[in-house]
């Protein structure tokens, strides 16, 4: 019996934590922060550390660095202020200079800029060309196998490649556009992925007709395929999963209303693949986009994604057994809409990141990497014991005052404690403690707010 998931109601009043993932840890939720498009992360500073850099639309209009000083300690910087409506990031070294650089694509023009990487600081913004109407999607790599990064972008009415000499100097050429296409061509998403196991990297789009591959011949040459059943139109997501553990990339997508699955079979002289089931449904252009990884460390590919204003984690705890699943986070005060995952605390495991409309970034951390034996540190605050029985010891670095502690059950309702001072260390005791999962919030003397996670047994 294939496994078919229905999620929780998306009006929840709070949020809930799945027990694999910790609360959630706010990033940020300053007044500017609102509008996310899209989040990337990379080393743009070369210091061993994930950075995140998100794109901003609506009224805000602006590309933003957040740099990761170690332990998702963040500090921002803004890296333009002037761009109009940017919809999709996306980055790498385009001119082999050891540095990360970053490409944008705007939605309402369909403008393409470059931003080259000047020992951590990206400027220099370049205009390098236009998709046809609006901008939609990137995708970064070598598809030619010349040894640099060339990129695909999508509009609503184009797929175009271009083509890096090495020294981020790009020549375009269009793969598909609605006057060459023998279909009617409408873009919304896009990946890529070497579908057919010949070491060239292939595209997966999702468009107005389906799923369509653009099979590489390996020198950036394209041969278009349509994918999906008539039943799955309008794709406006879709990542990479190997569902089935045969080294394959299968293809997640959101269909008019379907979260399904494509299986891959395809050999090096034909490209198949086969509708597995629909996992789950969501509304129509609700969801911004799929994260895939092996999040949970079982070995099994998961699928973590937002949609309607609240982050939803499905596990794959066999193969193809995708029936363990939760809601991350919710908030009736928040409207969770873009996800992204990334190593931001240095530990080796990826964190569950998401942006909300509202103005706030945070993430989740798993917890067999959260956890430290008898207590726990986070950005140089220490929380201990952990598990506690309702009483609880801050230690705060030095010259690093908080001024109010809030705790917060999963309901959003505060919870009456008592605390007391002694130097560095801040004892908190909980009355009437309850067994559960709480959410500290330390507002420190500098005006920052850092949240942690308390579990009492």
């Amino acid at each position: 019996m294939m496994n078919r998931l229905l999620l929780y109601s998306f009006s929840l009043l709070s949020f809930s934590s799945w027990t694999q993932f910790g609360a959630p840890q706010i990033i940020d939720d300053g007044n500017n922060t609102a509008g996310i498009t899209h989040m990337i992360s990379a080393d743009f500073s070369n210091n061993g550390e994930q950075d995140l850099v998100v794109s901003q639309g609506s009224s805000v209009d602006q590309l933003t660095l957040y740099h990761n000083a170690g332990n998702a300690n963040f500090s921002k910087t803004t890296i333009d202020q002037a761009i109009d409506d940017p919809i999709t990031i996306d980055c790498g070294d385009f001119n082999n200079d050891g540095w990360t650089d970053l490409i944008a694509l705007t939605q309402s023009s369909g403008q393409i800029y470059y931003y080259s990487n000047d020992n951590g600081t990206l400027q220099n913004r370049t205009a390098i060309g236009t998709v046809q109407s609006f901008g939609k999607a990137f995708a970064v790599a070598d598809f030619d196998n010349d040894n640099d990064l060339d990129f695909v972008a999508i509009g609503q009415h184009s797929i175009d490649l271009y083509r890096n000499d090495g020294s981020a100097a790009f020549t375009m050429e269009n793969i598909l556009t609605t006057s060459s296409s023998p279909n009617v061509l409408e873009c919304f998403a896009l990946q890529t992925a070497d579908i057919n196991g010949d070491g060239a990297l292939d595209l997966i789009t999702g468009e107005t007709i389906g799923l369509v591959t653009y099979i590489n011949d390996g020198s950036g040459n394209f041969t278009a395929q349509t994918v999906s059943e008539t039943q799955h139109h309008t794709i406006n997501a879709l990542n990479i999963i190997d569902a089935n553990t045969d080294t394959l990339p299968d293809i997640l997508f959101h269909a008019t209303s379907d979260i399904g699955i494509y299986l891959n079979q395809s050999n090096n002289s034909s490209v198949t693949f086969n509708f597995y089931d629909t996992l789950s449904t969501a509304n129509a252009n609700t969801i911004s986009g799929f994260k895939t990884g092996d999040f949970t460390l079982n070995a099994h590919e998961d699928c973590y994604f937002t949609t309607e204003g609240t982050a939803y984690y499905i596990e794959q705890t066999n193969i193809l057994d995708f029936s363990a699943r939760a809601i991350l986070h919710a908030s009736n005060s928040l409207f969770i809409w873009e996800s992204h995952t990334a190593d931001i605390t240095g530990d080796s495991t990826k964190e569950l990141i998401w942006a909300a409309a509202g103005g706030t970034i945070a993430y989740h951390e798993h917890q067999s990497a959260s956890s430290r034996s008898s207590f726990v540190q986070h950005n140089a605050f220490v929380i201990y014991p952990t598990p506690c029985d309702g009483t609880f010891y801050i230690d705060q670095p030095q010259n690093t005052a908080i001024r109010t502690i809030q705790l917060y059950d999963l309901t959003g309702k505060t919870i009456a404690t008592e605390k007391s001072t002694n130097g560095n260390t801040t004892m908190v005791h909980m009355k009437n403690p309850q067994t559960g999962i709480y959410l500290a919030q330390l507002t420190l003397k500098t005006g920052s707010i850092v949240q942690r996670r308390i579990v009492v047994q």
